[in-house]
């Protein structure tokens, strides 16, 4: 391994002078992917508020459809009401027609 680095290190004291600016070169890929993964977030960020606020428009909508239908259905409830009771009625009346057994 001495053998390796003294291979790809001619002069020890250059790696020293280098530091600076191999650290520089360190510091900047690690900010660059921390800039993407903040612009990546920061997308990710609005595509959940995107999503969240079609979500809510979905939902006012549908309660404003389940709403129709409540008024539908009572309507709908109302008539049965009358034709029952018009049945009935006049199913008394074709009852009380008819002779006593």
């Amino acid at each position: 391994m001495i053998k390796t680095i003294e291979d790809r290190v001619d002069d020890l004291e250059s790696i020293y002078g280098d530091m600076p600016s191999l650290l520089n070169l360190r510091f900047d890929e690690v900010n660059g992917r921390l800039n993407l993964l903040d612009r990546q977030m920061a997308a990710l960020i609005r595509d959940v508020r995107d999503m969240r606020g079609g979500v809510t428009r979905q939902l006012i909508e549908q309660d404003k459809e389940i709403v129709l239908l409540k008024e539908q259905i009572t309507l709908l409830n109302s008539k049965l009401d009358e034709q029952s009771a018009s049945l009935n009625s006049k199913l008394d009346q074709i009852l009380a027609r008819l002779p006593k057994v």
